[in-house]
């Protein structure tokens, strides 16, 4: 009876466990969608995430850490990450903009994104924008 309930299910296009996300874009679809082992500074507190301007994903949040104690914190975590890699050589201190790459165990880019930094009141600002690639696998 379960089989003929799923089948059915299946074949009207309402099964009970949708193979997509309807909403892609979400605040939890987002969040679900950075890597595990993204590059990214302590103390964070979540201000906005949806689809990005430039790149598939965008998630922004607050820091009570100075840009340069968040620059230092993403260091820490490049060095101790040997899947995320700078992919252009800027210094990371003060207000700061820098392209990253995840590379995938055989060294083909699984990811590609954009930290930023910025003051905020005492703190920071840090935006953090990124795709899958290839890029295909981001939702449309």
């Amino acid at each position: 009876m379960a089989a003929a309930f799923l089948g059915a299910a299946w074949y009207a296009g309402s099964t009970p466990f949708p193979s997509h996300d309807p909403a892609p874009y979400s605040r939890q679809a987002v969040l679900r969608a950075i890597p595990f082992d993204a590059p990214l500074p302590f103390d964070l507190q979540l201000v906005d995430a949806g689809r990005g301007p430039q790149l598939a994903y965008r998630v922004v949040w607050n820091s009570t850490a100075p840009p340069d104690a968040v620059g230092t914190q993403v260091l820490q975590h490049l060095a101790g990450s040997p899947k995320w890699q700078l992919a252009q050589n800027t210094p990371l201190t003060g207000a700061f903009t820098t392209h990253l790459a995840r590379l995938s165990a055989d060294g083909q880019v699984t990811h590609f994104a954009a930290l930023s930094v910025a003051p905020q009141g005492s703190g920071s600002r840090v935006t953090f924008d990124f795709t899958p690639i290839p890029t295909s696998l981001a939702p449309k």
